[in-house]
């Protein structure tokens, strides 16, 4: 694909394209599904001020006008539904990917704790499904345990669609159909435990079991929520056998997951239908820097991560290596902040520059080759030929004149050229 920019803010992109989209399918007549997954409210916290003026001295300012926002423009796409005859039979869900972040301090609805956390907090968010001409009953409050894993078996259910066969290979979906509760057919699921656990460096009951009002956090604490919804409690002592059966649920649910821990999808390079690919540390395998603050930190140690990469097409590439953003202009050795007026620019995280980076290094497919780096330039470029396809690592860094190793290049571009 290509880069394309755009004008304006971001949650009014997302919408104007999906509604775009989806009066396009109506002109056609074809069903659709849309995901409309917006990256606010999510740092950094911009806006206009018509948003967040109403919200000064209120809390997160910022933070709360974004919702208002994202409000104002669900409200739009209810009255596109309406005006293009779509409301009644379009599902509509809505629904959030973790718990409180920025207004916790604020509001949290009686819950502990916020986002990454395993306590409620972190993870128990809203999930609202309408379908005024799919016979659902009476707006209501469902109160069952689900997980997103049953979104996809409702939908097929609702929509009297066959889920595909999975592949042999393939561990079949886990969740269950929720239309039955939808519809008032039934009132509650068959017994079953429900396990959150966040991936970026899984490890062994960092997680939360769910069973009916239980809560077992971390594979130690245990939590009854319907007496105790803040969670500030820890029955663990007086449910042994709670515990034991939650254990051994995980216990069962880790062993099928952990042969595939380090099966990783890799990212295509070198494709007909990309020739250019973007790399950066988001994607390192174990080490957590996927925001500015940990490139400007420059966490993962001398040399940084490595990429998982898929390189589709045998031939000559190239791997331009940087330290900063592209769109930043910065040089290998600068010491880049954001403005003091951004939101990027937190006052706790401390830059670290390399004013004596001198030479980059690269690591793919058994493959080594390296380049003088001037300090002073925005990249380093390293050439390597005759690559073969197939499924490899991607390590990139930089190093100072004695062979010192420095830090990882957060930002590597790949070209194929030949």
């Amino acid at each position: 694909g290509d880069e394309q920019r755009f004008t304006g803010h971001c949650t009014d992109f997302w919408f104007d394209s999906a509604m775009a989209w989806m009066k396009q399918c109506r002109d056609k007549n074809e069903p659709f599904l849309c995901y409309l997954p917006t990256n606010a409210p999510h740092a950094p916290h911009i806006d206009r001020d018509e948003f967040i003026q109403p919200y000064q001295g209120k809390g997160p300012a910022a933070f709360f006008g974004m919702i208002a926002h994202i409000d104002r423009r669900f409200g739009d796409l209810e009255r596109f539904l309406s005006d293009a005859k779509l409301r009644d039979n379009t599902i509509v869900i809505f629904m959030t990917d973790n718990g409180g972040t920025a207004g916790v301090g604020t509001f949290n609805a009686g819950l502990r704790a916020g986002k990454t956390t395993y306590y409620d907090g972190g993870h128990r968010v809203p999930c609202w499904i309408r379908w005024p001409s799919g016979r659902l009953g009476e707006p209501r409050d469902i109160h069952v345990p689900t997980q997103n894993t049953d979104l996809l078996p409702t939908l097929c259910d609702l929509c009297g669609v066959e889920p595909a066969p999975s592949n042999p290979t393939d561990e079949p979906y886990r969740g269950v159909s929720l239309a039955p509760l939808l519809r008032g057919t039934n009132h509650k699921l068959a017994d079953r435990k429900l396990v959150v656990q966040y991936g970026q460096i899984p490890q062994k009951f960092e997680s939360c079991v769910i069973w009916n009002q239980w809560r077992l956090v971390k594979g130690t604490e245990l939590y009854d929520i319907a007496a105790d919804r803040a969670q500030k409690t820890d029955l663990a002592t007086n449910h042994p056998d709670v515990i034991r059966s939650m254990r051994e649920h995980y216990e069962r649910w880790w062993s099928g997951l952990e042969p595939t821990l380090n099966e990783f999808v890799p990212i295509s390079i070198g494709a007909a239908q990309q020739s250019v690919v973007e790399l950066n540390s988001g994607d390192w395998e174990g080490i957590y820097a996927d925001n500015s603050g940990f490139v400007r930190e420059a966490v993962g140690g001398p040399t940084g991560g490595h990429w998982h990469i898929f390189i589709e097409q045998p031939g000559d590439y190239e791997f331009t290596l940087r330290r900063w953003p592209e769109q930043t202009k910065a040089a290998l050795g600068d010491k880049y902040e954001p403005s003091a007026k951004s939101p990027t620019n937190k006052p706790n995280v401390k830059t670290v520059a390399f004013p004596t980076i001198a030479r980059a290094k690269l690591e793919i497919a058994g493959q080594k080759a390296e380049t003088p780096a001037d300090p002073k330039a925005p990249a380093a470029i390293v050439r390597l030929n005759k690559l073969s396809a197939g499924k490899t690592t991607l390590k990139a860094w930089f190093t100072d004149a004695d062979d010192r190793d420095l830090c990882g290049a957060f930002f590597v571009t790949v070209t194929l050229k030949k």
